[in-house]
């Protein structure tokens, strides 16, 4: 069946199908993977650069000024606005350390920061093979990182065992980030993915934040932190703070990681977005009210003790 390239997508994506499905229905089996993040790639820099230009980013990085971090390990580097408010806000002195399994999302992130006047390097040490069980991710090991102010590594963190092995990686960073964590069209047929049953959007957030908290307690410095930003409704009430501050303590309880920090900024989607975003759902099965969103920095410290997990 063939669609009109300008109509809506079949997806219900809202996006019209050449910026959606299109590339992905058209590519073969083995190149879908790659056609489905480059996809992601573009649609998302359209969205973020909005934030951006809405000072969100700065927001976020200034959250985690009191902490001081001299060296931040980030998880998903999108279209590179993020880092760039990140070194706007923290100057030349912080470096940054970049994973993000989409390699078109690399190379949009070294344009914004290049744009910037932010120097970057890239390691690409990371492929994908289709294989019965899902598309498989290859990755290389990683050997000495540049003393660079800015570098991006292409790392499926799901999957990636060598970022604990890593010298330089374990207990090395004053903070871990992991903002507005989205997905392309193809990640539920990843290999892990597909292991965990992951189906859905929200499930799939969780499944990551999961990982970056276990993650983050082996890469962080005593005192280090962990700041998780994801969408939602706004937290008018008690019962409502408590419910998104259960839901990241549960992520945290077996770990080395406290959760002490929740706030929040309201905000309204983009007029002109490419990416439809995703809220995180009440645990409590409450009915969410989504007549407003905001977006929900979390930020949780590492206390030295032993590890749980």
């Amino acid at each position: 069946m063939t669609y009109d390239r300008n109509k809506p997508c079949h997806c219900g994506s809202g996006r019209k199908y050449k910026h959606c499905h299109y590339r992905v229905d058209t590519a073969s089996p083995e190149d879908k993977y790659t056609a489905a993040q480059s996809v992601y790639a573009q649609n998302w820099a359209v969205t973020s650069a909005e934030h951006f230009s809405a000072r969100r980013y700065h927001w976020m990085a200034e959250k985690l000024r009191p902490f001081s971090p001299k060296r931040i390990l980030d998880i998903g580097c999108g279209s590179g606005h993020g880092i760039r408010a990140m070194c706007e806000v923290f100057g030349a002195d912080t470096s940054i350390v970049s994973l993000d399994e989409n390699y078109d999302c690399i190379l949009k992130s070294e344009q914004t920061l290049n744009a910037a006047n932010i120097k970057c390097s890239i390691i690409n040490r990371l492929k994908f093979k289709l294989m019965p069980e899902g598309y498989l991710s290859l990755h290389d090991e990683i050997e000495n990182l540049p003393d660079c102010r800015v570098t991006l590594i292409s790392s499926d963190v799901n999957s990636d065992g060598f970022l604990e092995q890593n010298p330089e990686f374990r207990n090395q960073f004053d903070a871990v980030t992991i903002w507005l964590v989205g997905t392309h069209l193809m990640r539920q047929y990843q290999s892990e993915v597909m292991s965990r049953r992951v189906a859905t959007s929200g499930e799939y957030r969780l499944f990551v934040q999961n990982r970056v908290y276990e993650l983050a307690s082996k890469v962080l410095k005593v005192g280090g932190v962990l700041h998780v930003v994801d969408r939602g409704e706004v937290p008018r009430s008690q019962e409502i703070r408590d419910d998104f501050l259960r839901s990241h303590r549960e992520q945290a309880s077996a770990t080395d990681l406290e959760v002490r920090e929740l706030d929040h900024i309201e905000y309204i989607e983009p007029e002109n977005m490419r990416t439809p975003m995703q809220v995180t759902l009440p645990l409590s099965g409450r009915t969410p009210d989504l007549s407003s969103l905001a977006m929900m920095s979390i930020i949780s410290v590492k206390s030295g003790e032993a590890s749980k997990g």
